[in-house]
């Protein structure tokens, strides 16, 4: 039976088949010229046409009509289908079966908008499962395991216990500041640099910005290993412009942000030792292991890109059925809960 499966955080929505992870594709639709552009294509547009772009689909995900970035009628569930299609369509013939890991925080009424979105794409669901449960990492011994993951607009701060089962015991869901609203931040502390140490302004010209937008995630995954990087910017006469930015800058930026995070893993966990795990995008924000770690006992493990997607292939077992009713899994025996990850050390 060949299994897929899709990981629905808008960050980099995931599908892997047969163990391997096949695509991600952020939640960023834009309409253009009467043509939808939906993930990559409309992320690379983002800060060309902010207007017209369109990022809270999936954290919105609702019947209600997306306005002013589409035209009247089409709804945040519309959106939230053609983006599923797209990933789908990277799985590949054969498919007998697809999981579908979702966030702790998606509400009862949007399972329902999902899985009847699955329907209309004839997706042959065999089961849904919470996508930190299923991207877990086995810690040593037993106890609590908080998982965070940080979505376009949010994040959710999952606890799962650790016994003879792997058990969901509470998903916190942070709303108003997730990574489009921390690029922002950064966007803005980049384009002061830039103006303070060579006179040039990136965000004068919507491509130059893109441009930053477009190579942010790599200059902070470089930042996370490093204290600086140079960042170089090619002018309008030919010329480059060059400057170095610190990472000791960036966490600044974001500092309101993982404090928010700290305080209510503290608040949630009363004072309980806990394994922290950090989703692979959560990790490479600079800064974010180092503010949590102190309150975790022992280091953060990262885990890989898409976790969610290929954990509930690893755990299809205490997943997917054939009968399957429409349930959520929140458990899962302990015995299907693959032990690896990396061990991070914190900056």
């Amino acid at each position: 039976m060949s299994l897929a499966a899709i990981e629905l955080n808008d960050a980099a929505v995931a599908l892997a088949r047969d163990g391997e992870l096949l695509s991600e594709s952020p939640g960023f639709a834009l309409m253009e010229e009467g043509t939808l552009l939906i993930g990559d294509d409309a992320r690379r547009r983002a800060r060309l046409e902010p207007r017209s772009v369109s990022t809270r689909f999936w954290s919105r995900l609702s019947n209600d009509p997306v306005s002013p970035a589409t035209p009247a009628g089409v709804t945040f569930a519309d959106l939230a289908r053609e983006h599923v299609s797209s990933v789908w369509a990277s799985a590949g013939e054969g498919v007998d079966g697809v999981i579908l890991a979702v966030p702790g925080s998606f509400e009862r009424a949007q399972l329902g908008l999902l899985l009847g979105i699955a329907e209309q794409l004839s997706l042959p669901v065999c089961g849904l499962v919470d996508s930190a449960l299923a991207a877990c990492r086995s810690p040593a011994g037993k106890g609590l395991v908080v998982h965070v993951d940080v979505h376009l607009h949010g994040a959710v701060i999952t606890g799962i216990e650790a016994s003879q089962t792997f058990r969901r015991i509470f998903a916190h869901d942070i709303e108003g500041h997730g990574l489009v609203q921390l690029y922002d931040e950064w966007i803005t502390l980049i384009a002061e640099l830039f103006v303070q140490t060579t006179r040039f302004d990136p965000l004068h010209r919507a491509q130059s910005e893109q441009a930053i937008y477009d190579r942010l995630p790599l200059w902070l995954s470089t930042l996370v290993a490093q204290t600086s990087m140079g960042i170089e910017m090619e002018a309008r006469d030919g010329g480059v412009h060059v400057f170095r930015l610190m990472r000791e800058r960036v966490v600044e930026c974001a500092r309101d942000f993982y404090a928010r995070l700290t305080a209510d893993i503290g608040e949630l966990c009363s004072g309980r030792p806990f394994a922290l795990q950090l989703s692979h995008g959560a990790a490479r924000l600079p800064g974010l292991a180092a503010a949590l770690q102190p309150a975790a006992d022992g280091p953060a493990v990262t885990l890989p890109a898409g976790a969610g997607a290929l954990g509930a292939l690893e755990r299809a077992a205490g997943v997917a059925d054939a009968d399957w009713q429409n349930t959520l899994t929140l458990s899962l025996p302990r015995d299907v809960i693959a032990a690896h990850g990396t061990v991070e050390t914190t900056r």
